[in-house]
Order: C-alpha cells, then sequence, then structure tokens
C-alpha cells in the first residue's frame, strides 16, 4: 500500500474530472449503526448550548445501491435544553429528541448512559430537503429515529 504523498497529489494533472455532486442517500427508513457520540458545548449571545452528535453507519447494500457507496456516515445532531447554569433540563416535555434518541438505542432507563448507545443499531428516516443557506442545494436529512 503506498503513502499519500501531498506534494505528488498537488503537482499531478488529473487524469479525469472529479466529481461535483454527492448522490443523496434515497429517501427512506433504513438500520444505522452508532459509531460514535459526542457532547458539544459553547455560548451565542450570552446564552449556553448544549449538543450532542451522534455518528451513525449505514451499510444497508440494497439500500446504497443507488448510491454506488458501500457505506454512509451520518450525523444526527440534537440541540439539548439547557438552564442558565447550562445543566441539562429534565422533566415534561424537555429534551424530547434526546429521550427519542436514547429509546431508539435501548439506553433511556436509569443506570444508562449516553455512551452506551455506542454499538448499538437504530433505524433512521431519511428526508430530503433544501439546504438552509442555499435553496438549490437538496440535503439527505435524517427527520427521525425509532428502534429496530
Amino acid at each position: 500500500m503506498s503513502i499519500f504523498d501531498p506534494n505528488d497529489f498537488l503537482n499531478s494533472a488529473l487524469t479525469e474530472s472529479v466529481a461535483t455532486k454527492r448522490e443523496l442517500l434515497p429517501v427512506g427508513t433504513v438500520p444505522a449503526q452508532i459509531m460514535k457520540i459526542e457532547a458539544k458545548s459553547g455560548e451565542k449571545d450570552g446564552k449556553k448550548w448544549v449538543r450532542l452528535d451522534a455518528q451513525l453507519e449505514i451499510t444497508d447494500p440494497q439500500y446504497l445501491q443507488p448510491t454506488g457507496q458501500e457505506k454512509a456516515v451520518k450525523t444526527y445532531g440534537i440541540m439539548l435544553d439547557v438552564d442558565d447554569n447550562g445543566m441539562i433540563q429534565r422533566g415534561k416535555g424537555k429534551n424530547v429528541m434526546l429521550g427519542k434518541f436514547l429509546e431508539a438505542a435501548k439506553c433511556n432507563q436509569p443506570g444508562k448512559r449516553p455512551s452506551d448507545a455506542v454499538g448499538n443499531w437504530i433505524l433512521i428516516q431519511i428526508v430530503h430537503e433544501p439546504d438552509r443557506q442555499d435553496s438549490s442545494i437538496t440535503r439527505d436529512n435524517i427527520k427521525s429515529v425509532a428502534g429496530v
């Protein structure tokens, strides 16, 4: 196996055009494995925010066949409800998306941690939606999650 050399790449002529458009994942429901979970936090306009990102891997060959990919990786991002101190809010109507994700991953019970979801399988619903900044671009987004 050869090692990538950045200088060779930068100084080599293209032998064919490089793709300028990614094939969208098909609309529908497909199993995905949770590969990684990260929590991020920050502050914007004086308000604290927390986000959970779950990296999901799709490997169903029949589902992926139209894309020409062997696997696809999607990130499911959940903005969390936090109080003024940046603590996760609990209770009725709070962090419902987080609850649904943890329920789908079989981790929404006492004693379980969000990180316990890694390795578990869930069902994700893929939809096509216009990009928020450029409506001429269509994105394949995760609309919802469910248990398998």
